[in-house]
């Protein structure tokens, strides 16, 4: 959590609300430990375990995509 702090980009977390692997509040708590006001966001996917969380019904390439072009922009140059 120490090196989540220290985060300068935009992140999003991406966790599947059945996950076995990594508790939901896991995921919550690294989320948690980014720095406020860099631009993230945690999305919960439903159903989802660790290993299929962009392979579900959920729209999350919707919701990806969207953020994408909310947070990111591209490099000096291009």
């Amino acid at each position: 959590m120490d090196k989540a702090a220290k985060v300068r980009i935009p992140t999003m977390v991406v966790h599947g609300d059945s996950d076995g692997f990594v508790p939901t509040a896991s995921g919550k708590a690294l989320f948690e430990s980014f720095p406020e006001g860099i631009g993230t966001q945690w999305v919960a996917v439903p159903t989802a375990s660790h290993n299929n969380v962009l392979v579900t019904d959920f729209p999350i390439y919707v919701t990806m995509a969207e953020w994408f072009l909310k947070n990111l922009t591209p490099a000096s140059g291009d």
